[in-house]
């Protein structure tokens, strides 16, 4: 059972801040300038030793003085070289009063789980931070178990019963429910409809309403209603609240991709894709995420950030430098480098990358579970030659000498991705086989095709991919039970779910002229015969 904490336990805790905060004065920083003054504080540092035992006697400088830090003022005697250790000091001081802040703000949240009114307040005080969401999501996702979150949860909806345009129970219910795993996030629409709301954007969006001065409310509130132009202006409410947060320069960044908007406008000033991103990564230059969405930008050109031009490459690198453990980073630097030149590696936490498909492995090591990490791997070793060699390496221990073994293995964790089965199809028809996958011989291509279409009817690309299977090498496949036998028919398929495709069209008016010119041919061949029997028949 945790205790309860009351709103006057909290607030200290949210307003501590380390003494020596006060005590910062740009003095400090010129040469010469903190001699000066630091030795006049020390002038007063003893002075107000001399009337320490008088009670008496009270000067405002006096008392300022009686709190100095000795050790300090002394380095600053020293010009420049005090001037940069306190500096350093100084400011790496504030990075951990910073942290610690927003540590013992969620410490105070955590520990106040009894009572729903406190743990609201102490959200208020978080609400206003520089990285309210990402925080409060940390907090749910790592520190606070699902179960209790829910009992959290819980409790809100009681309140907002009673309560229903309580603003800081709207704020927190609406980032607390965004935290909830989307299958059991259906458990608590009764108690929304209880509190008077029919939807999770309704709640949202009266949480900003309510809390027009909220950054995080503005910006939860452009979650929930997705790539809507609303959304967009949420986002621009969230920014001009708190421009110092890279967060919602993100989202922001993102609001725009939604809408097809390459600048929107904020008190006058044009802000464009490109500013959210190196906005984002100013701000918060260790934050890998901020890297990882300017690589994802496909901006032709470099972005100049701190003086320094990235590409999309060097975006990704640096991401993975900060972060080196995200499969997803990975498989995206994999795609970059596929068809660039390596003539020399790339040096990425402590490894050397020497080929595009190095990439992938990452990417496969850290995440097998997903499925398109696979297929990015399988995409990056494929040769389409037999004359070249395929790159063996390692995955979970067991040695990968081949490109159908590679597939069998990324079928062997996927048996039902119509995705790998597509692409066993393409590594057969280069390098023809039999192989096993999951006790199942597999002899041919079709087989591959036709497996992958059973698992997802409406992929155009794998019934095009049967259709020239089955045009180069006739052969009966069946599809639920139905026998395929023309490739004019996988060709027409292909074209019913993508007609824009060219590739699609010219492929079936290839099969569709050659069906026409084969029934022209035989009618020609066979017209000798039908002017015989015809014949035959009238002297009958």
């Amino acid at each position: 059972m945790r205790t309860s904490l009351t709103r006057s336990q909290i607030n200290p805790i949210i307003q501590a801040r380390l003494p020596l905060l006060n005590d910062y004065k740009i003095s400090d920083y010129i040469p010469l300038a903190s001699t000066i003054t630091n030795l006049g504080l020390l002038a007063l540092k003893g002075i107000s030793s001399l009337y320490s035992s008088s009670p008496s006697y009270s000067h405002t400088w006096l008392n300022g003085a009686s709190h100095l830090n000795i050790l300090r003022s002394c380095l600053l005697l020293v010009p420049v070289i005090g001037n940069i250790a306190v500096y350093l000091y100084d400011k790496r001081e504030l990075d951990r009063c910073k942290e610690g802040d927003e540590k013992l703000t969620l410490k105070a949240m955590q520990n106040s789980s009894d009572s729903v009114l406190d743990r609201l307040y102490a959200y208020s005080h978080l609400s206003n931070m520089d990285h309210t969401c990402s925080y409060y999501g940390r907090w749910v996702s790592e520190e606070l178990e699902q179960k209790d979150l829910r009992l959290f949860l819980q409790d809100l909806f009681q309140l907002l019963q009673k309560e229903p345009h309580n603003p800081e129970a709207l704020g927190a219910a609406s980032i607390a429910i965004a935290c909830i795993w989307e299958e059991e996030r259906n458990q608590f629409l009764p108690l929304l409809q209880k509190a008077g709301y029919d939807s999770w954007e309704a709640l949202a969006t009266q949480a900003a309403t309510l809390n027009p001065k909220n950054a995080a409310a503005q910006t939860n509130a452009s979650f929930w209603l997705n790539d809507t132009p609303k959304s967009l202006s949420y986002c621009v409410n969230a920014v001009r609240l708190n421009p110092n947060s890279p967060w919602y320069w993100n989202n922001l960044k993102e609001a725009l991709e939604q809408n097809n908007l390459q600048t929107t406008d904020i008190d006058g000033q044009s802000i464009s894709i490109t500013d959210c991103l190196v906005k984002a990564i100013e701000l918060r230059p260790k934050r890998a995420q901020s890297w990882v969405a300017l690589g994802d930008y496909s901006q032709p050109i470099p972005i100049a950030i701190f003086g320094e031009l990235f590409t999309r490459e060097q975006a990704y690198i640096r991401a993975l430098n900060l972060d080196p453990d995200h499969a997803d980073t990975w498989r995206k630097l994999g795609q970059l480098l596929r068809h660039k030149d390596m003539s020399y590696p790339l040096k990425i936490g402590g490894r050397e990358i020497h080929h595009a498909y190095e990439c992938h492995i990452q990417s496969v090591e850290l995440d097998p579970d997903n499925e398109l990490n696979w297929t990015k791997l399988l995409d990056s070793t494929r040769n389409n030659n037999s004359s070249l060699p395929f790159p063996s390496f390692q995955i979970g221990g067991k040695q990968i000498n081949s490109q159908a073994e590679l597939t069998v293995k990324a079928l062997e964790l996927h048996p039902n991705s119509h995705l790998l089965w597509n692409d066993l199809g393409i590594t057969l028809f280069f390098f023809p086989q039999t192989v096993i996958v999951n006790q199942q011989t597999i002899t041919s291509r079709h087989t591959c095709y036709a497996k992958s279409i059973e698992l997802e009817p409406n992929n155009a690309v794998v019934w095009d991919n049967l259709g020239k299977a089955i045009w180069r090498s006739p052969q009966t496949v069946l599809i639920h039970g139905k026998p395929i036998t023309s490739a004019r028919e996988c060709f027409a398929k292909a074209v019913s779910l993508d007609p824009k495709d060219a590739v699609f069209r010219n492929n079936l008016e290839k099969a569709s002229s050659w069906a026409q010119n084969r029934y022209r041919a035989l009618s020609e061949t066979l017209s000798p015969f039908r002017t015989w029997m015809s014949r035959k028949t009238v002297n009958q």
